[in-house]
């Protein structure tokens, strides 16, 4: 039950409820993520639903995967030992804050060419801010980029009269395929 502690449990519907481990610490309500497995907890707190509105800060460059990208910016040959990613978003609409602080987040995987959403960052409503994506790999279907496969655009704020969604100072120098 301590909301900093660095495990958490997460209970849909009737099913046991289940474990995400290595939940980043708390300081002042942020969460702050300094390694990959942190990196994939934070997802997995936003994708469970357990806090879709988490504010996060990198507090150092992430190394996820090495050699995703060959020289020439295609897939490596064999992908066999890399960790998937899951966007963090997928499935639902992140709508807190993520600064990277100027920091990096390299070798991140993802390619399936039937999935939506796509990116760091799948579905924003909220902010991302000053992080680079390095030498990763996306591949999806529709909305799909290396920060974020898809941001709510100005129209649908009017619509819900929400106006935070954006994606400031951030850069890829990945690769990013899909429609």
């Amino acid at each position: 039950k301590d909301a900093n502690a660095s495990v958490r449990f997460y209970q849909e519907g009737e099913n046991y409820p289940e474990i995400i481990m290595n939940v980043p610490s708390l300081v002042e309500g942020v969460y702050q993520i300094t390694n990959k497995e942190e990196l994939y907890a934070f997802a997995l707190l936003v994708n469970k639903k357990v806090d879709a509105s988490a504010n996060a800060v990198l507090t150092a460059d992430i190394t996820v995967n090495t050699g995703v990208l060959k020289s020439d910016g295609s897939l490596a040959d064999d992908v066999s030992g890399f960790t998937t990613w899951t966007p963090i978003g997928f499935g639902v609409t992140y709508t807190g804050t993520f600064d990277g602080q100027e920091h990096t987040i390299s070798g991140l995987y993802f390619n399936d060419s039937s999935s939506d959403y796509v990116g760091l960052f799948g579905y924003n409503n909220g902010s991302i801010e000053d992080v680079g994506i390095i030498e990763s790999y996306f591949k999806g279907k529709d909305y799909v980029g290396s920060v974020c496969g898809y941001n709510v655009v100005e129209w649908f704020i009017s619509v819900k009269g929400n106006t935070e969604a954006s994606i400031d100072k951030c850069y890829n120098t990945g690769t990013v395929s899909g429609n």
